[in-house]
């Protein structure tokens, strides 16, 4: 996210990230599209796939993460991890998929160009992240562009992404993760539902919206200044 610093109230303005969302949704995916590209994957119509994207290495928690959802996973066949993305954990990953016996459930797509991401998500039903390195993620906005609501690991960089019990949850531990993700992946009405409130908050992260409240900051900054600068720090200011 873009921080506005000012020194001498020593205090930020945080500016949410933005998406080119015209650029990355590009167009709607038919439902022949849809299946052509769950069938490349050996996904079938009953799966219910859960997305991770981002960097395959240590510092995301992907070995945590497929600890969380292997539980999942072996109470459920149609239950699938789509794992999209590239890094140092990528073979250890498959490795574990092996150990677990989750082979057959399990989809690793190496890396993948961006503009190629968005169909990705249409295919999939639930975002899930275990990582606690992040600033303001892009791929839970991208995600919720595409209807795709998320559960995460607590931590204040999703604060303003996961509006909890309306687009996802955020878990206090990775145990409460594999709880949270049986309950809504096997609740249907709440998926729907929680679907629908992603694309409801995902039009906050617009690109246009990001640079309207950067402006519109910089245009108070010159207004405050020097005086009134602590009223920057009104939380309604930017809305």
């Amino acid at each position: 996210a873009w921080v506005a610093r000012v020194t001498r109230c020593r205090n930020t303005r945080i500016i949410p990230n933005g998406i080119d969302m015209a650029k990355f949704k590009q167009k709607p995916m038919t439902k022949e599209e849809l299946h052509e590209l769950r069938a490349k994957y050996h996904l079938t119509p009953d799966d219910k796939i859960l997305i991770f994207v981002g960097r395959i290495g240590p510092e995301k928690r992907v070995t945590e993460l497929y600890n969380a959802v292997s539980p999942v996973m072996k109470k459920n066949k149609h239950v699938k991890m789509l794992f999209v993305g590239d890094g140092p954990a990528h073979e250890s990953l498959q490795k574990q998929a092996v150990e677990t016996g989750l082979t057959e459930q399990t989809v690793f797509t190496g890396f993948v160009d961006w503009k190629e991401v968005y169909r990705l998500y249409s295919i999939s039903n639930l975002f899930v992240t275990a990582s606690l390195s992040e600033v303001h993620p892009m791929t839970l906005i991208e995600a919720a562009i595409c209807g795709v609501p998320s559960i995460a690991r607590r931590d204040d960089s999703y604060l303003d992404l996961i509006e909890e019990g309306k687009n996802g949850y955020l878990a206090n531990s990775d145990e409460e993760m594999t709880e949270l993700i049986e309950n809504l992946i096997n609740d249907d009405a709440k998926l729907h539902s929680f679907s629908q409130e992603a694309l409801r908050i995902s039009q906050k992260f617009s690109a246009e919206n990001h640079v309207n409240r950067m402006e519109k900051l910089y245009q108070k900054v010159l207004e405050l200044y020097p005086a009134r600068l602590n009223d920057l720090w009104n939380e309604h200011l930017l809305d």
